[in-house]
């Protein structure tokens, strides 16, 4: 799911962990962030722009169907470089 508008309160955007050992995935809120680092942890902040892209598909054979969503960064988009 991509977010048309930013929400007025920032930190009360939808958090989702998984437990790597457990395969068990929660949902939370970014607030909530502190409770799950340690000191030591390193903490990414990803502030690229995103375009919504679906692709959507419907099997000859049996006529089922199925939707592909694609995004892609600003930066990706104006300069081509992916690393």
């Amino acid at each position: 799911m991509i977010a048309q508008d930013p929400l007025l309160n920032r930190s009360s955007s939808r958090l989702m962990l998984l437990d790597k050992e457990t395969g068990e995935i929660q949902h939370k809120h970014f607030y909530d962030i502190l409770d799950y680092l340690n000191p030591g942890d390193c903490l990414v902040l990803n502030e690229t722009k995103v375009i919504p892209a679906r692709l959507y598909g419907v099997k000859e054979d049996t006529g089922g169907s199925g939707r592909s969503a694609f995004v892609t960064s600003e930066e990706i988009r104006s300069t081509g470089s992916v690393w």
